[in-house]
């Protein structure tokens, strides 16, 4: 092989090691931006984390058992199926069966009307009131 030859090859080779170089250099670089991502998201789940670590350490530290802090089941206050209540001059019936008997709250008591307000049928106070509503709702409760 000649002079010129072998500078050929030399040269070939020269340009060859350039791209690998090159590659190498990108993938470096797309290592090096992979790694900053990572580092961000590890920063992040590090943010969330401390006030966590903080809480299970007073925890610790306090001697807090899990299961004093579970909470007791909530108990719901029943309401009546119907109740009324005298408020000044006006009887409110009330309840989860107002609807259901709408018909006879209003042929009973004629001038009963419905109170959105007060979610409820009412009527201006007469004689013997409890008697009338008693008698023809047998299961009423009164309210207060």
């Amino acid at each position: 092989m000649d002079l010129e030859e072998e500078i050929n090859v030399i040269d070939t080779r020269f340009e060859r090691m350039e791209e690998i170089l090159s590659k190498m250099e990108m993938r470096i670089e797309s290592f090096d931006s992979r790694f900053e991502e990572l580092e961000e998201r590890l920063e992040g789940i590090e943010l969330n984390m401390s006030p966590l670590l903080d809480l299970l350490n007073t925890l610790i530290k306090n001697n807090i058992s899990v299961e004093t802090v579970e909470e007791e089941p909530k108990q719901t206050e029943q309401k009546p199926e119907l109740a009324y209540r005298v408020n000044e001059d006006n009887i409110y019936i009330y309840g989860t069966k107002t609807y259901d008997n709408r018909n006879a709250i209003k042929s009973v008591f004629k001038n009963a009307s419905w109170s959105k307000e007060n979610n409820a049928w009412t009527f201006k106070v007469f004689d013997k009131y409890e008697e009338m509503i008693t008698k023809f709702f047998p299961n009423i409760v009164k309210g207060q």
